[in-house]
């Protein structure tokens, strides 16, 4: 009713690298989920963590892979110098977000490597996959039952929500079609937009 801030909780320490200087997290939000009292936090810093909003304490951390990051920048006493090659089409995942169903968080970091499944109650990593396709994976479509559609740049990938094996044979976009913007789930369906001027 307020508006007061009634407590605040740290997660995750940064000692590598400071905000000012990394591109990627200045750039990025990095939006958390739900499920429960377990919130779902990404951090753009080699950590997933769950947070209880019940007992306000960590309850877990997940770390990953990090990729290296293509875009730096450092601060001298003549500004800031780009270093690199930072493009802003640079093939990464473009949502964040984890999504959750049946209480497991299919995350994409845009920092790391391919796609994640956690246990939104233990953190404990139930797979870990499309790693060779880090650059391709653009962000997760949604949870099809058992089902996650995962979006990559020229397919769309349908893995099961608690193997992470696939479900479907890849559904690949003809020719050098690719997918331009988010996609919107109406029930069982997933639309996405392609650069080709279709759904």
């Amino acid at each position: 009713e307020s508006g007061k801030r009634l407590w605040e909780q740290p997660l995750v320490a940064n000692t590598a690298v400071v905000i000012a200087t990394d591109v990627l997290r200045r750039s990025i939000g990095a939006c958390p989920s739900v499920d429960g009292s377990v919130v779902v936090c990404p951090t753009l810093s080699g950590h997933v963590v769950g947070f209880d909003l019940l007992t306000r304490m960590l309850k877990w951390a997940v770390a990953y892979k990090t990729r290296e990051n293509t875009s730096a920048s450092q601060v001298s006493a003549f500004g800031a110098v780009d270093l690199g090659n930072y493009s802003a089409f640079d093939a990464r995942a473009v949502d964040l977000a984890p999504v959750i169903g049946n209480g497991v968080a299919v995350f994409a970091p845009q920092d790391g490597e391919g796609v994640y499944g956690i246990d939104t109650q233990s953190g404990m990593v139930r797979w870990h996959q499309l790693a060779n396709r880090a650059n391709n994976v653009r962000y997760v479509g949604g949870v099809f039952e058992d089902c996650v559609a995962i979006v990559c740049q020229n397919s769309v990938v349908g893995l099961d929500l608690y193997t992470g094996q696939a479900k479907w044979p890849t559904l690949q976009f003809k020719g050098n079609t690719q997918v331009v913007g988010r996609g919107v789930r109406r029930g069982e369906y997933l639309y996405l937009p392609l650069s080709d001027q279709s759904i």
